[in-house]
């Protein structure tokens, strides 16, 4: 390799730090690696396919999150043709025909477990270490700091280090941190109008930027006596990161990203990702239509849920098991949804009534 990029000679030493791969990587859009990933399985390029990110979705969507309906035109988008298919293969590639699996996981992030107290002392020890940085060059007048930052650190190893985390003392301790980190910002801010010029590392620059926003939620959960907040920060390092409740044992809730997945033939293909929680039921539909622009035939039959009550048409795709009758609770209905997300219809590792085949794991199961 080495000679192929043009040295005169072998270096023992690498030539670059492996984490520049991992950059690399991240120019890629993630529908343009969607796009590789189909042409490695079907041996075509995709003309066209849907948009896979949720990330960016905040900015463009109008807060409809009905699922995507079907072309009024009933026709599959196929790719291109071997001139050299026989018509017999290709009448038989116009027929409904394959299986596919969707479920959905996540993909772990390298995080710390994260707690709220633990979260604020990151953001009290960050700023205390940008008034030290700050403290060399502004004039040294009265006390660095408003408060002792030993007792700071006292108050935070008293609940962490505790045995038994009562509310009462967790409370107590979340409280202090939040005085703690308010002081520490208008001494922050203080100092920063003395000395605009100096310049602070980028990874604390970027940790600075995050703290004012961890303050504001939870500072919002702390007055409201609350645990919920929209768009909840868990990571200083990772601001992106969001919890993501599946409700499955030993651990209800996730940190990474939520991944929606596909399986065809042995072939794993990404239908959505987000960093945020979402409903993969509404992508049944879409999930069809890119099944059927995939490989030329849409499926015989599938095993629908409350939010894929209608059937997808054009597409030739029939039931493969009836939704079961109104009897949760609060009048689940058409007219009355009740609870969102709950399976109405075929369960999970069940056979079902009508013909088709036995269910062994995943969300949803299209055949």
């Amino acid at each position: 390799m080495q000679y192929f990029l043009g040295l005169h000679e072998f270096r023992q030493e690498p030539l670059f730090d492996p984490s520049m791969m991992v950059h690399f990587r991240k120019r890629f859009p993630v529908e343009d690696v969607a796009r590789i990933n189909e042409y490695v399985c079907t041996g075509k390029w995709p003309e066209d396919g849907r948009r896979m990110d949720r990330n960016d979705e905040k900015d463009s969507d109008d807060g409809n999150s009905e699922p995507p309906k079907p072309d009024n035109s009933g026709k599959c988008v196929k790719g291109r043709m071997n001139p050299n298919t026989s018509k017999k293969k290709v009448k038989r590639q116009k027929k409904n025909r394959g299986k596919m699996l969707l479920d959905a996981t996540v993909a772990p992030a390298d995080i710390k477990y994260p707690t709220d107290i633990d979260l604020l002392n990151r953001c009290r020890e960050h700023r205390e270490a940008t008034v030290n940085i700050l403290w060399k060059h502004v004039p040294h007048k009265g006390h660095k700091l408003p408060y002792s930052a030993k007792k700071a650190r006292k108050s935070y190893l008293c609940v962490a280090k505790s045995k038994r985390w009562t509310a009462k003392k967790v409370r107590k301790g979340i409280g202090e941190q939040l005085s703690y980190i308010e002081h520490a910002g208008k001494q922050l801010e203080k100092f920063r109008a003395l000395a605009p010029d100096v310049k602070l590392p980028n990874w604390l620059t970027a940790r600075l930027e995050v703290i004012p926003e961890v303050y504001a939620q939870q500072k919002y959960m702390y007055d409201n006596h609350t645990h919920i907040v929209t768009d909840r920060i868990v990571s200083l390092a990772q601001p992106h990161v969001r919890p993501i409740n599946r409700g499955k044992r030993p651990d209800p809730t996730e940190f990474g990203q939520k991944l929606h997945l596909s399986v065809v033939g042995g072939y794993t293909f990404l239908e959505q990702t987000s960093w945020s929680n979402f409903n993969e039921d509404c992508d049944l539909q879409a999930a069809a239509e890119d099944y059927c622009r995939k490989f030329g035939a849409a499926r015989r039959r599938f095993w629908r849920t409350r939010s894929t009550r209608p059937e997808p048409t054009g597409l030739g795709v029939r039931n493969g098991a009836s939704v079961f009758p109104a009897r949760l609770s609060d009048g689940a209905g058409p007219e009355n949804p009740g609870i969102p997300g709950r399976c109405v219809g075929t369960p999970v590792n069940a056979t079902p009534s009508r013909e088709g085949t036995e269910i062994s794991s995943g969300d949803t199961a299209l055949a």
